[in-house]
């Protein structure tokens, strides 16, 4: 289906104006079921009021979503999810209010105004993605709990109307319509099955009334029609004066239910928006969307009518028919308008079966994809919280179950994360070593008294759930030997812990002091520093900015505690001449050339990066050697911490020494790969600490 049709807007217009008298059939056929849900017991004699309120707002909100979507075509109305909460709110109205149509009246302008604006602020501050955070059972149980009111407000109708005497005209034909429409909502190829089933519920119902002799009046009587209306059309612009007349305090009563309108109907414009971005294969502006909805509610929230957003089978309709453009959705409100005007005398030509049907269908739809087909794609827990979910809003209402599910969903994120391991690694200074370059002495000593270093990092969000992972880690690193005297703690990679992870520090402090061990922190940014200060004041605490320099630490209380003397091996120089550079000064620059290999004889030098310091070289390191070997440009630049000895060896040198004394040119190069070779050594030890 091509956005422009070929032979203009006009061609294009008779298939507009089918699709549009096509979703102007569904539009109102929907809009007349809520109306029905909303108005029904005590407030059945107010029917007709009612329909022209939801009639209006189908008019408002399908011209203004028309006009101001991102979706051209889109086509919106009063929605199932705020028509059940209306329900709901309308009983306890009902129950308590002195005037009751005046307060539901205000009521649902309240609520309309309070949902409209808040989905313009959203979409005004490009907060869209945020009704995305809402977990997914969560979602998944709201969805099917509405399926679930839907439902038992279908069959209610069908019992209540005519009762069981009405089993032939009312009760079975609705029964079966409602399997009708949610078969061909799974199954139905076609989206305009549903039309045609609602068609053919109206026309057979005038059939059979005809052989059966039933004129309208009786139908009426017998409630198989939709009546009694009030003489005259049933719009009612003037609904807007009953607000002088409500009673405010049930109205206010009624705050919770606002309260869930306001966290649904985004979410559920949402999920609508995701449909058609899935159906038709095109990103869809979320944000423009939901202030698209939310001008519509505010504009149609004087005319006290159930909030509306996009129709998502309905717009899927009319695109197809139609193509990608905004007259078949203002032929639709043109189609409502219609109806709005011509009243009663049109509407009470609707079966009971009809909205029925359709509550029946749209419930048995929502309840088979939400809840049945969900059963193999979410584990068990998540499951038990969508049927929980289902449950307590079918028997208790909307507030307590999604309530029950934002805890239950918490609750499942708390147990799940606490199993998610906070300890990323547990290895020793054996393994791991800090960006310093010593010589092969050095290392020698660190490789035999490394097991006296614990080194533990962190990882993820510390909470409540995973303080006592610190602690057993702890634990496991004071029982790795009896010559433990020193453990690592790295905060890099924790995003952030709350007041309980203190405690679990203050924990290992008391344990430090029982086992006479100094505990070292790195890496904690400014909040965790914060939170971390009364502690790490304490005598067996230090800290260190990163891990490297933690690790350095180690390393030199290691060596000033060996009887070993740490010498590198001697080299024979000779010749090679020595260079003296002053601090700062530079012994190679990133990418230069045929620079040569540099041999730090003393002083200290470190490797820079835009990132800060990325190694520290001591006496005896070799510079350049990798890209002497290989041809390649310097890798990295050395700067000189302190004054500095290097012998130079240039490669013009090193290839006359080749020529004229090949055997110590050999172990030039053989101590050049020891070198090499102690490094590799070293990030192979690094790379199975982190397996």
């Amino acid at each position: 289906m091509t956005d422009r049709p070929v032979g203009g807007w006009l061609a294009a217009l008779p298939r507009q104006l089918v699709a549009g008298l096509v979703v102007g059939v569904m539009g109102v056929s929907v809009a007349l079921s809520f109306a029905t849900l909303v108005f029904k017991g005590d407030l059945a004699s107010s029917l007709g009021r009612g329909t022209g309120w939801v009639l209006t707002g189908l008019v408002v909100t399908g011209v203004v979503t028309a006009l101001t979507s991102s979706f051209r075509g889109l086509a919106s109305g009063p929605q199932d999810a705020p028509a059940v909460v209306l329900a709901a709110a309308a009983t306890g109205i009902v129950a308590g209010a002195v005037e009751p149509l005046a307060t539901l009246a205000t009521f649902i302008m309240v609520t309309g105004l309070c949902t409209g604006l808040l989905l313009v602020v959203m979409g005004g501050f490009k907060l869209g993605d945020l009704v995305r955070y809402v977990p997914y059972p969560v979602v998944a149980g709201f969805l099917g709990g509405t399926g679930a009111v839907l439902f038992l407000a279908g069959i209610d109708q069908l019992f209540a109307s005519g009762g069981p005497a009405e089993i032939g005209l009312l009760i079975v034909p609705g029964i079966a319509l409602g399997l009708a429409i949610a078969l061909a909502g799974r199954f139905g190829k076609s989206p305009l099955v549903s039309v045609f089933l609602i068609v053919a519920g109206f026309v057979g119902y005038h059939l059979a009334a005809i052989i059966a002799g039933i004129s309208r009046a009786e139908g009426i009587a017998r409630g198989l029609l939709l009546g009694p209306f009030p003489e005259g059309g049933l719009a009612d612009f003037g609904v807007v004066t009953e607000i002088a007349a409500a009673d405010w305090g049930a109205v206010s009563a009624q705050l919770p239910a606002i309260v869930v309108m306001a966290l649904i109907v985004p979410l559920a414009v949402l999920l609508n928006v995701g449909g058609l971005e899935q159906t038709f294969r095109v990103d869809i502006d979320v944000d423009r969307e939901l202030r698209a909805a939310g001008a519509a509610m505010v504009v149609t929230s004087p005319f006290a009518g159930i909030p509306g957003y996009a129709f998502l089978s309905a717009s899927i309709v009319g695109r197809r028919l139609g193509g990608a453009g905004r007259i078949p959705p203002l032929i639709a409100a043109g189609f409502a308008a219609a109806v709005l005007f011509v009243g009663p005398d049109l509407v009470s030509l609707v079966p009971v079966l009809i909205p029925a049907g359709i509550l029946l269908g749209v419930g048995i739809d929502l309840l088979l994809s939400w809840v049945w087909d969900l059963r193999r794609r979410v584990t068990w827990p998540e499951y038990v919280v969508i049927l929980g979910i289902v449950v307590t809003v079918a028997v208790l209402g909307f507030l307590p179950g999604v309530g029950l599910g934002l805890v239950a969903a918490t609750v499942l994120f708390v147990v799940r994360y606490a199993r998610t391991s906070a300890v990323r690694t547990l290895s020793t200074i054996s393994d791991r070593r800090s960006n310093v370059q010593r010589n092969a002495a050095e290392e020698a000593v660190l490789a035999e008294l490394g097991e006296r270093v614990v080194l533990v990092e962190l990882q993820g969000f510390l909470f409540f759930g995973t303080g006592e992972q610190l602690v057993r880690a702890a634990r496991r690193a004071f029982e790795t030997g009896p010559d433990v005297d020193l453990v690592l703690i790295d905060l890099r990679r924790v995003t952030g812990m709350d007041s309980s992870v203190v405690a679990s520090f203050e924990r290992l402090g008391r344990l430090a002091e029982t086992h006479g061990l100094l505990m070292v922190i790195s890496g904690a940014g400014d909040s965790l520093l914060e939170l971390l200060g009364p502690v790490l004041e304490g005598e067996h605490f230090e800290y260190r900015p990163d891990l490297d320099r933690a690790i350095e630490m180690a390393e030199e209380r290691l060596l000033a505690s060996s009887s070993v003397a740490a010498q590198d091996e001697s080299v024979d120089w000779g010749d090679v001449p020595s260079v003296v550079l002053p601090a700062g000064e530079p012994i190679i620059t990133e990418g230069e050339r045929g620079a040569g290999i540099f041999f730090l004889e003393s002083g200290r030098a470190s490797v820079e990066s835009p990132e800060g310091r990325r190694a520290v070289l001591l006496p005896g390191a070799v510079v350049g050697e990798l890209s002497h070997l290989t041809g390649d440009a310097a890798m990295a630049t050395v700067i000189c911490e302190v004054e500095c000895v290097v012998r130079h060896i240039s490669e013009d040198w090193m290839a006359e020494l080749a020529r004229t004394d090949p055997q110590r040119a050999l172990e030039f190069e053989r101590l050049v790969a020891r070198r090499l070779a102690t490094k590799l050594n070293a990030a192979n030890r690094t790379i199975r600490s982190l397996q």
